[in-house]
């Protein structure tokens, strides 16, 4: 058994019939590190040489989980729902992992579906209560396929998700954009036209620094730590957005889109937001949607979907899918081949009256 420290945390990796394992202690503590994770080695030897599974709890499996994701920027996300789940799950009084069949977590999906919302009443969207199950799913997933907590040969139970979802996909024309950007004060108008240039997520936006960019090389590197999914990001920086950064050059020595007073950013204003709209003409159109904008127009100008996905830092292919529909120019040729199918005249480009007259 090795161990490191990360964050502040000592924690254990070994290894377990070739499957490297990691466990958080929890703790600074290098006394109480080595016993707690001296512990979790053990059951480790046990599990995988003896075939001894210690029946698991979900406090267990979300505390390790959360441990592992804690660098990730959705964490907080996690961590939100980690507490909802565990205060259902008292509730119901589902204390270990076996308990948690898809019939008794339907019930509970079900059951929060159906109750009204704590602003305006009437009823929760499908998306607030699938991000819930797609937090569970995570989990089980990770206790199943990466913990083998239940054998190797076990598969996690499918939780399914709420229907009646329907995927939002708005994005604003170029001109729709620049309204837009000249409704908002500053330092929110240079940072959407940033955002509208290279498809950042609002937080890598608001937290830029200039450390991060190279306008030698034209470029911007986003740290792991500071990314959706955890992975370093390095993006090449087109006119539009090095244009925006040269304007941003003298304001700050360390944040490239500071407030007045110098401080971070850490949000957009809704009032701010909400009157630059309505000065814009706009409506329906949420911050997150200038990166939908950033997508759609690249995929439009016949960016290829796996260009698209490299430089706006999406890990699955399927999220970029979306945006797949918005450029039909290479279906022209395989569309026409039903002409030929159904009809020679038709091949030959015969107008419909001619062919009344044959």
């Amino acid at each position: 058994m090795k161990t490191f420290n990360r964050g502040g945390v000592i924690w254990g990796r070994w290894s377990v019939n070739g499957r490297q394992v990691r466990v958080s202690s929890g703790t600074n503590d290098e006394v109480l590190a080595k016993q707690y994770l001296s512990q979790k080695y053990a059951e480790s030897f046990k599990e995988s040489k003896l075939g001894e599974l210690r029946r698991r709890t979900w406090d267990e499996a979300t505390k390790r989980y959360l441990d592992e994701h804690s660098s990730l920027r959705t964490y907080k996300q996690y961590e939100t729902h980690s507490k909802w789940w565990t205060a259902k799950f008292k509730e119901h009084k589902l204390t270990h992992l076996d308990q948690l069949s898809p019939d008794a977590v339907a019930k509970i999906r079900d059951a929060e579906a159906a109750r009204p919302k704590q602003r305006g009443g009437g009823k929760r969207s499908p998306a607030d209560v699938n991000r819930k199950i797609a937090y569970l799913r995570a989990v089980m997933n990770a206790v199943f396929d990466e913990y083998r907590w239940f054998g190797d040969k076990a598969s996690a139970p499918l939780y399914r998700f709420l229907p009646g979802e329907v995927e939002r996909l708005r994005y604003l024309k170029p001109e729709e954009v620049m309204r837009l950007v000249n409704a908002l004060p500053e330092p929110y108008s240079a940072m959407a036209r940033f955002a509208v240039a290279t498809g950042l997520r609002r937080g890598n936006v608001l937290e830029m620094k200039w450390e991060d960019v190279d306008l030698g090389s034209r470029s911007v590197t986003i740290p792991g730590i500071r990314m959706k999914n955890g992975e370093l990001l390095r993006i090449p920086l087109n006119e539009m957005a090095v244009q925006v950064l040269r304007s941003q050059a003298e304001k700050s020595e360390t944040l490239v889109f500071p407030l007045p007073d110098g401080a971070e950013a850490s949000e957009i204003p809704s009032k701010v937001w909400r009157e630059a709209l309505k000065v814009a003409g706009l409506k329906n159109v949420r911050w997150h949607d200038l990166r939908h904008t950033w997508a759609s127009i690249s995929r439009q100008n016949k960016v290829p979907l796996e260009v698209i996905q490299e430089l706006g830092g999406w890990k699955d292919s399927r999220m970029v899918m979306r945006y797949s529909h918005l450029n039909i120019d290479h279906l022209y040729e395989h569309a026409g081949a039903l002409d030929k199918a159904f009809s020679t005249d038709l091949a030959q480009g015969r107008k419909p009256a001619e062919l009344r007259a044959a």
